[in-house]
């Protein structure tokens, strides 16, 4: 499907913006129905209210305060009704008996069996496509809006053309046009940038041809230093047969390779690595089956994110591109995708209860409550290995996860219903420790661009430690990050400042780099590398191997500076011609 134009792009904006301010004033009228922020609920509340009552007041407690609820209410309750759109749109939206139906078939649905709300009914369908995205007892989802509030929402949403749906980058052009305001917001107030105001200060759709690019030069590379003569090569206009590769540590086959996004945002490196792939198992397997094949690439990709709307965001738009694949819409794994920026507002001790009992299981879960204390602002530079967290490598995790699994059926047993979302928060933080520990033969990203000067303590101090010769913009501390993420002889592949590589207080990141790492491709692009206005500084593709470089090896660099539109820096990405240098 085609990419956004520019017209497109701004009516999806204007309607994400209103969508936004519409359902954080259902949200908060709704949440304020449920007494939510009151010392006692209101006496004429019914039980079941009462219960759903506990359970935000939990989640608000988590999450940090009354506004942070209602903005993730807002957040999920829009959510629902645009992905049921996505789903209906690209004929994805299934009756468990009467398979595809249309949004005005839902209504009818609804209608018949006495539902208030058809978008309920509408996600309990999706639901049932993929219980890792759309849960149903997800408290903010329980919330209803009131009439006025939700028609206004319908509304927007109905004037949303129908291209938007089914383009290939519309889901990554709605959260970035989600957090605009929260973004100026935050830069207006000049404080330091922290927690969730990290995700809405840096969050950027990467352009197409970017992704495109250090893909086609390392997973295609790849590719066709095994097959010379695949037809894929013609699909790959940015591939550069000059770059120097070693492929010697990765694997001969599709199976068995693993590819990391650690900053996934809405997923558009995945999801493109995911087409990729899918070519390569279809021409490698001719005669198996499309249903078969559709599934098999979300088994080699795994992502990490900071923000968990956007980890939600990445995981349905990978299941719609499997679907569209032809991937069976029932029984879909969930793809490996998880938060590691969990909010963690349990004490320690509520994470050890989790454990029931046993002894072992309890020092563990204190061990993943430290790993992930900080994990708003630090999210995939937690490096488990680097921490030194002792018990949580010594448990095998086949033992751990059952463990966990029954102490959070324990808890969801259990009177107290708050105890299930620290519960759900500790599963989540056991799927992103898996990714953490992981080693990937690609690693690829667009990371958070920030000044660590403008960053609060936490990630200041944690990146100066950690990273010295990186520390002074996070998106550079994100190039040793995806060092240690790749394995021996892997690549890993990054949008990146491009001033580091030449000014004066960067020499000791660039020795240090030269000196241990071989460098594939570097990729001036200068400003105007991104349609999105504000975004005017100097940027470079980046593409390196973690191996010590050979004296005779030498890195392929182009200037596409010049050009001041992102479309005209894509050309020349396409058709230049490639120098060398010694590194």
């Amino acid at each position: 499907m085609p990419y956004l134009d520019n017209s497109n792009r701004r009516l999806l904006e204007n309607a994400v913006l209103s969508a936004r301010d519409a359902a954080e004033a259902a949200a908060t009228t709704a949440l304020n129905a449920l007494a939510v922020s009151a010392q006692a609920p209101h006496q004429v509340m019914t039980p079941e209210q009462r219960k759903l009552r506990v359970v935000l007041r939990a989640q608000m407690r988590r999450l940090g305060g009354f506004e942070d609820l209602v903005q993730a209410c807002a957040y999920e309750q829009w959510h629902r009704m645009l992905f049921a759109r996505f789903l209906a749109e690209n004929s994805l939206l299934l009756h468990p008996e009467y398979g595809t139906i249309t949004l005005d078939e839902c209504v009818e649905l609804a209608r018949e069996q006495g539902i208030a709300d058809p978008w309920d009914l509408a996600a309990q369908y999706a639901s049932e496509m993929l219980p890792g995205i759309f849960r149903p007892d997800d408290p903010l989802l329980q919330v209803k809006l009131a009439p006025e509030g939700r028609e206004a929402l319908e509304r927007i949403l109905e004037g949303i053309p129908s291209a938007v749906f089914t383009s290939d980058d519309g889901l990554g052009w709605v959260y970035q046009y989600w957090q605009a305001n929260r973004k100026d917001e935050v830069n207006r107030a000049e404080r330091k940038i922290e927690g969730a105001d990290i995700c809405a200060v840096t969050q950027l759709f990467t352009e197409p041809y970017m992704v495109r690019f250090l893909l086609q030069n390392t997973l295609g590379a790849w590719w066709l230093s095994l097959h010379p003569d695949s037809p894929l090569r013609a699909r790959m206009e940015f591939h550069k047969p000059e770059v120097q590769h070693d492929f010697s540590a990765w694997p001969d086959e599709v199976d068995g390779l693993r590819v990391l996004d650690p900053c996934c945002g809405s997923g558009h490196f995945l999801v493109e690595a995911y087409k990729a792939l899918l070519a390569m198992y279809r021409e490698q397997n001719p005669d198996a089956s499309r249903a078969a094949l559709a599934v098999r690439p979300l088994a080699n990709l795994f992502g990490l994110e900071l923000d968990p709307r956007c980890t939600q965001i990445a995981a349905f738009a990978l299941a719609i591109a499997a679907w569209k694949a032809g991937a069976p819409t029932s029984g879909l794994p969930v793809p490996n995708i998880a938060c590691c920026g969990l909010p963690m507002g349990a004490t320690v001790d509520q994470w050890k209860d989790l454990a029931s009992g046993d002894a072992e299981l309890a020092d563990v879960m204190g061990e993943l409550h430290e790993l992930f204390a900080n994990a708003r602002d630090l999210g995939s530079l937690i490096d488990p290995a680097a921490a030194g967290m002792g018990g949580l490598f010594r448990m095998d995790r086949a033992r751990l996860m059952p463990h966990l699994e029954r102490a959070l059926s324990r808890e969801r047993s259990t009177a107290d219903p708050a105890s299930a979302v620290f519960g759900e928060a500790a599963r989540g933080a056991l799927r992103a420790l898996d990714i953490l520990t992981g080693q990937y033969h690609l690693v690829i990203t667009n990371p958070p661009f920030l000044l660590t000067s403008k960053a609060g303590d936490v990630l200041r101090e944690f990146c100066a430690r950690t990273f010295p010769e990186a520390k002074k913009d996070l998106a550079t501390c994100f190039v040793e990050r995806c060092r240690a993420f790749a394995c021996a002889g892997g690549q890993y592949a990054l949008v990146n400042p491009q001033n580091w590589l030449f000014l004066t207080g960067d020499r000791k990141l660039r020795q240090k780099m030269l000196k241990e790492q071989t460098w594939e491709v570097v990729a001036r692009l200068g400003p105007k590398g991104f349609h999105t206005p504000m975004w005017d500084f100097n940027v470079a593709l980046l593409v390196f191997g973690d191996r010590a470089p050979t004296a005779e090896h030498c890195f392929v660099g182009i200037d596409a500076s010049a050009p001041k539109k992102p479309g005209e820096k894509a050309e020349v990405l396409r058709e230049a011609a490639v120098g060398g240098e010694a590194a």
